[in-house]
């Protein structure tokens, strides 16, 4: 993620016949390919400062930054709704061309290459413009196995959190995925930042590149370590 670290502050395939028309997959496929694995909340902690990167994006796009008027900071994870967020996370995963950023850090909604921040970004936007609660979809800042700071989307649920990343087409537990847990958006105001409980912070972090273009890069290593995992 360009500049973060000076801001700190599947689906399986189903069998068609020659009657049988291709359609999308029906939940009970995705049930059997994808099931809905088990996770908790993350532990939140005290207020931190924002990321600039993401008090700009709140002046730059200020609809993104309300709060929710129905004051929903979970869901009930439907498969339904464990299908959509599948969905979402895999197709954003494949519009946005990966590219490095240089310069300020800035998080664009409609980036046709960037980095993990504009993934995460427009993750959260179409999930709330598909009827998702704002106060039950986040962004969280962690630090990968490469020591780089990294942006996600999160989403509370009834079975706990969950982690949309650009690193993985697989929507995951935010516990299972390797990372360091840093901070994250307020469910109650986007706009404020939360400490998220867990190791001390004790090394310096480098710009996140979120997918890397060769395997020679430390990206290209811990996207490979993650989706190991």
């Amino acid at each position: 993620m360009k500049r973060l670290a000076a801001s700190m502050l599947v689906v399986g395939a189903v069998t068609l016949t020659a009657e049988t028309p291709a359609r999308a997959m029906p939940l009970s496929a995705t049930r059997l390919a994808n099931p809905i694995p088990k996770s908790t909340p993350m532990r939140l902690g005290p207020a931190v400062l924002a990321p600039i990167a993401a008090v700009r994006f709140c002046m730059d796009f200020e609809s993104e930054c309300r709060a929710g008027e129905d004051g929903a900071t979970m869901v009930a994870l439907t498969e339904e709704r464990w299908a959509d967020l599948d969905e979402v996370n895999r197709s954003v995963n494949a519009a946005i061309r990966p590219r490095s950023d240089d310069g300020l850090d800035i998080w664009n909604l409609d980036a046709a290459a960037g980095d993990c921040d504009d993934y995460a970004v427009r993750k959260r936007h179409i999930l709330i413009s598909r009827g998702w609660p704002r106060g039950a979809v986040g962004l969280a800042i962690a630090r990968i196995p490469s020591t780089e700071y990294h942006l996600v989307a999160v989403v509370a649920t009834d079975r706990g959190d969950f982690v949309l990343d650009n690193l993985r087409d697989r929507v995951v537990p935010w516990s299972r995925t390797g990372y360091r847990w840093m901070m994250r958006s307020s469910a109650e105001d986007p706009r404020l930042w939360l400490a998220i409980a867990g190791p001390p912070r004790d090394r310096p972090g480098r710009r996140a590149v979120p997918v890397a273009y060769n395997r020679s890069t430390p990206t290209a290593k811990a996207r490979k370590d993650t989706l190991s995992q």
